[in-house]
């Protein structure tokens, strides 16, 4: 019989590992082998739930918390347990934020045959629940072409999302029925990710609405940039570093350049080196393309910013700002002179 407070700190390590491995994933200074440092350390408190005694004692009270790190690991932990029924159940009772946590458990649970029983929420009324089991689905790699050509018609954009994010590519013949409508959504998620879909299955269609995002600048978002920079020729990549002049554009513009390696790409990020309002951004995409490590005489020291530089999120005075750090706050401020030199 393994001693409460040990299951409940194993809890607790589990919440805070997930926590800590979600950052990782988006982190810009975690290498994948420090990432994958931070997994096993996950999945051994994880494992440490799968005790006989675990699920009484703290998996099942967890889920009346509303902390969605609790929520995560008790949901995977009842998973390999192979107590799905309770955590569909969970899921299906679930409160918005209470939901994600759970289905984030449902995406990366190795626990067989999850994907029929997701498939079975898709015919419940919920259309909240149906959307989160699609996206599960999707994120699993799970759902057949033939359920996501349904849902890719559907009239909410969430799923619509959901669905093309699952499917690809797709058949030919499919892609060319539904890809003109879909290009021309009103939704630029939906916009964006059906150019995905037509690049990744070979339609010229969907090239040709990227580039035309990008030459409009109509609601322009960080898919059709990366998309240009990834394809484009070099037309293409002078017309991303054209939109650099555009002050509202330039972190998203110089962040798709980062996927270019084009010489002229590196030389626009070098040009922003200095100004501190996107010089993190630029040197990350600088590095990036060139392979030069922003560290050591490169960067500037841990915690020292230039001259004219933001504060960091907590320490800003805008009532309406986000005080929540974002991965390119832990960008390193590189060191302009050496960099150009």
């Amino acid at each position: 019989m393994v001693l409460l407070d040990v299951l409940e700190e194993q809890l607790s390590e589990a919440a805070f590992q997930w926590e800590q491995w979600e950052r990782t994933l988006v982190a810009p200074d975690f290498t994948l082998e420090e990432t994958a440092a931070v997994e096993e350390r996950l999945r051994a408190h994880l494992e440490g739930l799968e005790d006989e005694s675990a699920a009484e004692a703290v998996l099942r009270p967890a889920f009346e918390s509303e902390e969605a790190p609790l929520l995560f690991a008790a949901a995977y932990a009842l998973l390999a347990r192979g107590e799905v029924d309770e955590v569909l159940l969970q899921f299906q009772k679930a409160g918005p934020e209470a939901r994600t946590a759970i289905r984030r458990a449902l995406e990366l649970s190795e626990t067989p045959g999850l994907s029929a029983r997701l498939t079975g929420l898709l015919k419940l009324e919920d259309r909240d629940l149906q959307t989160h089991a699609l996206e599960t689905l999707a994120f699993r790699q799970e759902a057949s072409p033939a359920l996501l050509t349904r849902f890719i018609a559907h009239e909410e954009p969430r799923v619509r999302l959901a669905a093309l994010r699952g499917a690809l590519p797709l058949p030919e013949e499919e892609v060319r029925r539904l890809l003109p409508a879909l290009l021309d959504a009103s939704h630029p998620g939906v916009r964006a990710a059906a150019m995905e879909v037509g690049l990744t299955s070979g339609v010229r269609l969907a090239w040709d609405a990227c580039r035309e995002a990008v030459r409009s600048r109509a609601a322009l978002g960080p898919e059709p940039l990366v998309l240009m920079a990834l394809g484009g020729d070099d037309e293409d990549i002078s017309l991303l570093v054209e939109l650099l002049e555009t002050a509202e554009l330039r972190p998203m513009v110089l962040w798709a350049l980062g996927f270019s390696g084009r010489w002229v790409a590196m030389e626009a990020c070098v040009k922003h080196l200095a100004d501190p309002s996107v010089a993190p951004l630029a040197g990350e995409a600088f590095s990036a393309m060139t392979g030069l490590r922003l560290d050591g005489p490169h960067a500037l020291p841990p915690g020292e910013r230039p001259q004219g530089a933001p504060p960091p999120p907590e320490l800003r005075e805008d009532l309406d700002a986000n005080l929540m750090p974002s991965p390119e706050d832990d960008l390193p401020w590189p060191r302009v002179a050496a960099i150009t030199a």
